[in-house]
């Protein structure tokens, strides 16, 4: 099976040996969902699932409050770690935000990857320590003072540009509404309003239905940094 999306220069699968790659390519199973499309739910087992196409919201719920966090996973990325690493459900729900296609590694299909290549554990389990990297990011992100600086870090954060060590500098739509962006930043829609006016007036995004281009992800990248 050839899915060249699944090794995408930023993706975990770019970074392991060819037979690694190949033998998991073999065992992958692509599925189509259309937008609104539930991948997986909190709680369920299953495998774990590479994105070819589309975006896969992610509900990042906290045990310690009723509020949840948005994240965005694209074309490269992988999730669903927690069941073959842990034997526990999903941590988290996931669906479709658009039109998407994915490829599905199966549980038992892992466990006999695995036990005829015990090496192969590892690159399998480190999986679970980019995710980490992202519930630490959307927290973190909370913490800064700026309200624009705060608003750019999320913003970031659900275009896939962070928590990646070097920025991404290609131009995203992001499938974002203001409320979304309002809520996962924690201002207020007019203060929200007034930065993302500001950061289009200069070039940095542009504005659309239910989505926010993102122009220039270097440039607010350095905004952060120097916030």
């Amino acid at each position: 099976m050839t899915t060249p999306s699944l090794l995408h220069p930023q993706s975990w699968l770019s970074d392991q040996p060819d037979a690694f790659a190949a033998a998991l390519h073999e065992i992958g199973v692509t599925k189509d969902l259309s937008a609104g499309t539930p991948l997986y739910m909190s709680e369920e087992t299953g495998g774990i699932f590479g994105i070819l196409q589309g975006c896969i919201e992610i509900d990042i719920a906290f045990a310690c409050s009723p509020l949840s966090a948005l994240h965005f996973a694209y074309p490269g990325y992988f999730l669903g770690t927690r069941p073959f690493t842990t034997g526990v459900g999903y941590a988290v729900s996931t669906k479709a935000r658009l039109d998407s296609q994915v490829v599905e590694f199966r549980l038992q299909d892992l466990h006999v990857l695995v036990a005829k290549n015990p090496e192969w554990w590892k690159p399998l389990s480190n999986l679970t320590s980019y995710w980490f990297d992202v519930a630490t990011c959307s927290a973190v992100d909370l913490l800064l003072r700026d309200p624009e600086v705060r608003c750019i870090a999320v913003l970031l954060r659900l275009g896939g540009y962070r928590p990646f060590e070097h920025i991404d500098a290609q131009p995203r739509t992001i499938p974002v509404t203001h409320n979304e962006l309002a809520e996962n930043s924690n201002l207020s829609r007019s203060r929200l309003s007034e930065t993302l006016a500001n950061l289009e007036a200069a070039g940095h995004i542009r504005r659309g239905y239910r989505d926010i281009e993102v122009l220039r992800p270097a440039s607010l990248a350095r905004m952060i940094e120097f916030g």
